[in-house]
């Protein structure tokens, strides 16, 4: 059976990535990700675990290189969705998002359905992380008061790490 007749088997290289991030209110974090014509619209807990973290991570992952994978966990409590990925080459990463109606963090995958799944490049996503991650500090500013933040000051750490690890 080829991937002509089973259209599923299909990865597609994603040539538009875009990663949107609003400002932490009461607890949650409003997450945007587009790949392509693909769109992920997701408001994040950070009850379990701290979604903003694991971006942060991922996107300085994806920008190091290396082998291994990193998970982003999205939980909307109840559900929630897993992001994995991990580089394929020098240049490429796979990327697979997962559904769960009922998430808890960091969840099996073997729980979960697969939603999407792409090729992407490294650096181009790692960029559009940092580049949400960038603008999320800077509407944020001072307007948001603490308890919807989890630690700032790790957060600016871990922004210079991103930064450094990213071109």
């Amino acid at each position: 059976m080829t991937s002509q007749s089973r259209p599923d088997l299909v990865i597609p290289l994603v040539d538009s990535i875009r990663v949107s991030l609003r400002p932490p209110v009461h607890g949650w974090l409003d997450v945007d990700i587009d790949l392509d014509e693909f769109r992920l619209d997701a408001a994040a807990s950070w009850v379990l675990n701290d979604p903003l973290e694991e971006l942060v991570d991922l996107g300085s992952f994806l920008a190091r290189g290396g082998s291994g994978s990193r998970r982003v966990c999205l939980w909307g409590e109840p559900a929630g969705y897993a992001i994995d990925a991990w580089n394929l080459n020098d240049t490429l990463a796979q990327v697979l998002l997962s559904y769960a109606p009922h998430f808890i963090p960091p969840m099996a995958g073997r729980a979960m359905r697969r939603k999407y799944v792409c090729t992407v490049e490294r650096v181009g996503l790692a960029r559009a992380i940092r580049a949400a991650v960038d603008e999320l500090f800077a509407k944020a500013g001072a307007a948001v008061a603490p308890p919807h933040w989890h630690a700032p000051d790790r957060y600016a750490q871990t922004l210079v790490t991103l930064r450094e690890a990213s071109p």
